[in-house]
C-alpha cells in the first residue's frame, strides 16, 4: 500500500477521533455548568478538526503530513488521558455558578471575597 495513501487515512481517522471526542464533551457541557470560555475552546476544537479533516476536499495538496497528524494525535490522546473527569459532567475547575469558597484556593484575595466588601 502507497504511504501517501495511509498518511490520508491516518489524517481522516485522528481528525474525526478528535472531532468525535469533542462533541463528548461538548455533550456533558451545560451554559449553567461550564465556564463560556471552556465551552468556546472546545467548539473551536471541533471546527479545526472537521476543518481540517475536510480541507483537501477544496485544497488536493493539504493531505496532513506526519507533523499535523501527531499534532491532532496529541491533542486526542491528552483529551483520552483526562476523559475519567469529564464521565459524571465537567470537572469542576471547568465549571460556573454558585460554589463554596472553602473549596477555592486560599490567597489574599479569597478571605475579602468570602467576607464580602461590606464586612
Amino acid at each position: 500500500m502507497r504511504t501517501d495513501l495511509l498518511l490520508q487515512l491516518a489524517h481522516v481517522a485522528v481528525c474525526l477521533a478528535l472531532a468525535w471526542a469533542c462533541l463528548c464533551r461538548i455533550n456533558k457541557m451545560s451554559q449553567d455548568t461550564t465556564r463560556p470560555g471552556i465551552r468556546a475552546a472546545y467548539a473551536l476544537l471541533l471546527t479545526d478538526a472537521v476543518a481540517v479533516a475536510t480541507l483537501p476536499m477544496w485544497l488536493p495538496d493539504a493531505w496532513g503530513r506526519w507533523g499535523s497528524i501527531s499534532l491532532a494525535l496529541g491533542y486526542l490522546v491528552v483529551m483520552a488521558a483526562n476523559s475519567s473527569g469529564w464521565k459524571q459532567g465537567p470537572p469542576l475547575h471547568t465549571r460556573t455558578g454558585p460554589g463554596d469558597f472553602d473549596d477555592l484556593p486560599h490567597n489574599h484575595w479569597s478571605g475579602f471575597i468570602a467576607r464580602g466588601k461590606d464586612s
